[in-house]
């Protein structure tokens, strides 16, 4: 048995794994009501989801996957930072 034969059986379990995670992750989010500050804790644990998904697509092993996969992993900080900073702007309106 080599290590593609022992990959090939271990990916479904990441995947299944990886699916239920994020099932349950948006189910949490939506359990938490309008409070001051929510919005980090949601960008968090989106954050700590999304890292795990890129971890499972390197697992692919797929080169075009590898490449979105790094990409996205780089210009996540950019879109999440924009939203914080908006979420922000407008708290600080409110003020």
């Amino acid at each position: 048995m080599n290590i593609y034969s022992i990959m090939e059986l271990i990916l479904p379990y990441f995947y299944l794994i990886a699916g239920v995670a994020l099932i349950g992750v948006s189910l949490g989010l939506f359990r938490f009501g309008q409070r001051q500050n929510i919005v980090y804790a949601r960008l968090h644990i989106l954050g700590v989801m999304d890292a795990a998904c890129i971890l499972v697509i390197l697992f692919l092993g797929n080169p075009v996957a590898i490449l979105a996969a790094l990409v996205h992993f780089l210009l996540m900080p950019f879109a999440v930072h924009s939203i914080a900073w908006a979420d922000f702007m407008e708290a600080d309106d409110d003020v």
